[in-house]
């Protein structure tokens, strides 16, 4: 786990480069130690798309994460945080790669998952909420955009508070998608 954390420090650092060799080198380490098909494998891959997402090696990231992906949908059938995390992963390497419906799918997918087993009221359902709500409104799905930016916002109003900053980046953004439709007195009314 040395190797994990020192990773992620140098990453921080904008030392993408050296976090990268590192990563790679404990993805070496577990699969030496525990074959290709291990969690830990998954884990340290999940770490590994990061810091080449980072460099903008999004088809390198977007190979390593459908890797972590299969370990875990294989190893977690039936569906586990992680494998919601890994889902999270490729779809906003999927994103950057302009493939926003691809990306929409694995983001509906980490939804449901997360509704199951966290709960609809959760704060990462939110997230995944707002997530899935930045996609449509990429793709002009502004509607199913909306509606899902008002789920993400109800579930933030109750979970932190009308004045919390996270309630603030809601509305933003719901602000956006009712200007995109061009509610534009609606979009005022929000702020």
């Amino acid at each position: 786990y040395a190797i994990h954390s020192l990773a992620w420090d140098l990453n921080s650092q904008g030392k993408r480069t050296e976090a990268e060799a590192l990563s790679r080198e404990e993805v070496a380490i577990w699969r030496r130690l525990f074959g290709n098909e291990d969690p830990r494998v998954a884990w340290a891959l999940g770490d590994l798309t990061v810091f080449l997402r980072d460099q903008g090696k999004d088809s390198e990231a977007e190979t390593t994460v459908r890797e972590a992906l299969e370990i875990r949908r294989k190893q977690l059938a039936g569906g586990r945080l992680g494998l919601a995390s890994e889902l999270h992963s490729l779809a906003w390497v999927l994103s950057h790669q302009g493939k926003q419906a691809e990306a929409q799918e694995l983001i509906g997918e980490e939804l449901a998952m997360r509704r199951k087993l966290q709960g609809k009221e959760h704060p990462a359902v939110a997230t995944t909420l707002y997530h899935l709500a930045i996609f449509l409104n990429a793709q002009g799905k502004y509607s199913e955009a909306e509606t899902a930016i008002r789920q993400s916002l109800a579930i933030r109003k109750a979970t932190f508070g009308e004045l919390h900053r996270e309630v603030e980046v809601m509305l933003g953004f719901l602000a956006r998608v009712l200007q995109d439709q061009r509610k534009l007195a609606e979009a005022e009314t929000v702020w």
